[in-house]
């Protein structure tokens, strides 16, 4: 097709027996059953198509599209005469367009020969569903993923392998028994301690800070409070008083400073970290060390900052204080 050719000086029409719907929602579709084509256009752009009812050029049917001021841009109005030329809409006078042949089957199919096939291939998909949900399952009990509907084992699983425990390790089947054993010995051979992670002037009077490696040795105790056995009768800026139940045995801790009991008996045991905690959690080891000088005369330094064990038990005695 010459595009200036067509847009120019050849004569173009309607071409005969076209075929077009009504319109629905603006468009309406014009149909060359012999040539089997068809073009979608809109109310405006089939009263453009129509003014080649009459054999007529491009230039002649703009001129009157003008005349009767239902021309579009012309742009769109070229590209419209070029695609009815295309799909065979407008032709030339006199055209004759060949048929299209229709291509026909040539094997027919009954209904029975695919009715067969279809059931073979919705029985086996149904066979490999069933088995890959067997499959599945069988994956997920291997790795001791608990059932769906087994409620008991999914919180036992969601607890053991709970993402957020600080103190999460490492599962296998190797090393399982192992770690559980290193785990237990541990927690077996801490003897029972506690130290004095600092004290505190507070509005109600002077208070002293315990931190242990079970529940009974975390405590806040004012002057006469009582930890393993021992009576608090003194606390200071620096340390406190510990006297025991009998009266025979008076201890000065400082802060930072430890106790354990060894055998029957609780004895200083310097600065260092607590043991292994035989609670579900682990407390952590206090930060505050005592700097004051070891003369008695020299002016005491207070105590360091608070870490977070002592706002903690800061918290508690003060609701236990309510």
């Amino acid at each position: 097709m010459d595009t200036n050719l067509t847009l120019s000086a050849q004569s173009l029409t309607l071409a005969p027996n076209l075929q077009h719907s009504e319109p629905v929602h603006g468009l309406r579709v014009v149909n060359n059953a012999s040539a089997k084509t068809y073009l979608r256009v809109t109310s405006a752009q089939w009263r453009l198509l129509e003014l080649f009812s009459s054999p007529s050029t491009v230039p002649t049917a703009l001129a009157q599209a003008l005349d009767e001021r239902v021309c579009l841009p012309l742009g769109e109005f070229y590209e419209l005469i070029l695609k009815a030329v295309r799909e065979h809409i407008l032709v030339e006078p006199g055209a004759l367009i060949p048929p299209t042949p229709v291509h026909a089957w040539r094997v027919g199919i009954r209904p029975r020969h695919v009715i067969r096939p279809l059931a073979a291939l919705l029985v086996t998909g149904i066979v490999l569903a069933f088995a890959l949900a067997n499959g599945y399952s069988a994956v997920a009990q291997s790795n001791n993923v608990a059932s769906p509907t087994d409620y008991a084992s999914f919180s036992r699983f969601i607890t053991e392998r709970n993402i957020f425990d600080p103190n999460r390790y490492p599962r296998n089947a190797r090393d399982s028994r192992a770690r559980t054993t290193v785990r237990t010995t541990r927690a077996q051979r801490s003897a029972p301690s506690f130290t004095l992670v600092g004290t505190m002037s507070y509005e109600k009077g002077m208070f002293a800070f315990f931190d242990g490696n079970n529940g009974d040795l975390r405590k806040v105790l004012p002057a006469s409070g009582g930890i393993a056995g021992f009576t608090v009768t003194e606390v200071t800026l620096t340390g406190v008083q510990l006297q025991s139940a009998d009266k025979k045995e008076t201890v000065a801790m400082r802060i930072g400073e430890m106790m354990r009991q060894e055998g029957d008996r609780w004895k200083p045991a310097g600065s260092g970290d607590l043991g292994a905690s035989t609670s579900a959690t682990e407390s952590a080891t206090p930060a505050a060390t005592d700097n004051a000088s070891p003369d008695k005369d020299a002016p005491s330094t207070p105590a360091a900052p608070a870490n977070d064990i002592l706002k903690k038990l800061m918290q508690q005695r003060e609701q236990e204080l309510k």
